[in-house]
């Protein structure tokens, strides 16, 4: 049986941050508008998009800039300090194909979905409040006490 999306993204983030990056998502303590107030400038975003027939899902992670540098630094096995803006790109480029990857095994039983290519940029402007709000479903969790967000939205492909 398939999972939902939400479902499905909530344990890959669970899954993939704690065994390939080893950091631990937990519960949000504050509410989700907490986090949605704070300045986004300089949080990283990624995304990947499914698509079948007429219709797509883009999944999306956000993260403060902490922890976009632990999770490269963890994947290059290096210091914090030793990473180059590319490298910490090309990490959190990883990072949502491999979240992405693991949701797709668990909604897509017939392999009906093909997945796209990961893009991720450093966000310059807003609160995270106006670069999440194009999700429909949106996850926040706590990790090394930093507000990390994900979310999707289905779309239809222009015919």
């Amino acid at each position: 049986m398939s999972k939902s999306w939400s479902t499905a993204l909530k344990d890959s983030i669970s899954e993939v941050f704690s065994t390939s990056f080893f950091l631990v998502p937990e519960s949000y303590a504050e509410p989700i508008e907490v986090a949605h107030a704070l300045a986004a400038k300089g949080w990283y975003e990624g995304f990947l998009d499914f698509v079948r027939q007429d219709e797509g899902v883009r999944i999306w992670v956000w993260s403060p800039e902490r922890i976009a540098l632990e999770l490269a630094a963890n994947i290059f096995a290096c210091d914090v300090g030793d990473l180059s803006p590319d490298q910490i790109l090309d990490a959190y480029r990883e990072m949502i194909n491999m979240v992405s990857g693991n949701v797709l095994t668990s909604v897509d039983v017939d392999s009906a979905w093909r997945m796209g290519l990961p893009k991720a940029a450093r966000i310059a402007q807003g609160t995270v409040g106006q670069v999440t709000a194009r999700t429909q479903n949106q996850l926040i969790f706590e990790v090394e006490g930093q507000p990390v967000l994900a979310g999707w939205r289905a779309f239809r492909l222009k015919q």
